[in-house]
C-alpha cells in the first residue's frame, strides 16, 4: 500500500489535492510498518497539501505529525475536531498507545464508531481490532467475542491489515489454535509489510514474535 502511495504522490495524476493526500498517507503508513515518525516526511506532505490548496489536509498532517511523534495520555476519544480528523486521530492514538490498556480500547471503539458512522468500513475494522488487541492484551472477560468480531469485521470488509492485528488477538484469547493464527497473521504482514502497534509488541508473548516483522 505504501508503494502505491508514493508512486501515485508523485505521479500527480490524479491531481494536486489527491497527490498530497497519497503523499500524507505514505507518510503514515511507513509510521505503520514501523519506521517511527520521520518529521522531513510529514513536513513534504503538508507543504504540498499547502501547494495544493488543501489546508484542511495541511491541518490534519500538522496534527498526525505531532500526536504521533508524542504521548497521548491526554488524548479524550472522539475529541474536537470534525468527524474524519476526530476518528484518524482516535485510530493514531489506539496505534501509539497508552500505559493503559483501557484507553487504548476506548480510543479504538471511539474511532471505530466514528468511521462506521462515516461509512468506512476499512477503518472500523482497524479500531475494532485494535480495541480487540488490547483488551486480549488485558485478559478481560469479553476479549475472545471483541477478537471473534473483529477478525470477522475485517475479513467482511477485506481488510488484511485488520485481519492481522485480529488474529494477534485471537492467539491470545484461543491458545488452542495459538499456532493457526499467528501463522494467518504473519501472512498478514506479509502481505501488508505491518507490523503489530509497538505497546502490543513489547507485551505479546514470546510467540507472537512471528507477526512482528
Amino acid at each position: 500500500a505504501r508503494r502505491i502511495l508514493d508512486a501515485a504522490a508523485d505521479d500527480g495524476a490524479a491531481g494536486a489535492v489527491a497527490a498530497a493526500a497519497a503523499r500524507l498517507g505514505a507518510t503514515v503508513a511507513a509510521v505503520l510498518a514501523g519506521e517511527g515518525c520521520d518529521a522531513r516526511r510529514f513536513d513534504r506532505a503538508v507543504e504540498d497539501a499547502e501547494r495544493a490548496g488543501a489546508p484542511w489536509l495541511a491541518r490534519l498532517g500538522r496534527v498526525l505529525s505531532g500526536r504521533l511523534a508524542e504521548a497521548w495520555e491526554e488524548r479524550i476519544p472522539g475529541a474536537g475536531e470534525e468527524p474524519w480528523a476526530a476518528a484518524l486521530l482516535d485510530l493514531a492514538a489506539a496505534w501509539h498507545g497508552s500505559r493503559d490498556a483501557d484507553d487504548v480500547v476506548s480510543l479504538g471503539e471511539s474511532a471505530a464508531d466514528g468511521f462506521r458512522r462515516l461509512g468506512s468500513g476499512v477503518l472500523e475494522a482497524w479500531g475494532r481490532s485494535l480495541a480487540a488487541l488490547a483488551t486480549a492484551d488485558a485478559g478481560l472477560p469479553e476479549a475472545r467475542d471483541d477478537a471473534i468480531a473483529a477478525e470477522a469485521l475485517a475479513r467482511a470488509s477485506g481488510t488484511p491489515a485488520a485481519r492481522l492485528i485480529a488474529h494477534a488477538a485471537l492467539a491470545e484469547v484461543d491458545p488452542g489454535h495459538a499456532d493457526d493464527h499467528l501463522r494467518l497473521a504473519a501472512a498478514a504482514s506479509a502481505e501488508t509489510g505491518l507490523v503489530l502497534p509497538a505497546w502490543a509488541r513489547a507485551r505479546s508473548a514470546p510467540g507472537t514474535a512471528a507477526v512482528d516483522g
